[in-house]
């Protein structure tokens, strides 16, 4: 439950509109990029802050994500 509870506070912090309905398997999957991204990062030797710092990080961490 305190999960849940943290995605919806998360979702709140991101929506633009009155939207009451999230989705879970959007967020793990967004989630799941981002960890991706993360490892890759580390791999390669790169510095994860500047992927993160990209303005298309957001829609790389949406990538196969199902629309709301």
């Amino acid at each position: 439950m305190t999960a849940l509870n943290l995605l919806k506070l998360e979702d709140r912090q991101h929506q633009s509109g009155d939207r009451r309905v999230i989705s879970i398997a959007r967020w793990r999957t967004r989630k799941a990029n981002a960890h991706l991204l993360e490892r890759f990062s580390f791999y390669l030797g790169l510095v994860f802050n500047r992927i993160k710092s990209r303005p298309d990080f957001e829609q790389m961490c949406h990538y196969g994500a199902i629309a709301s």
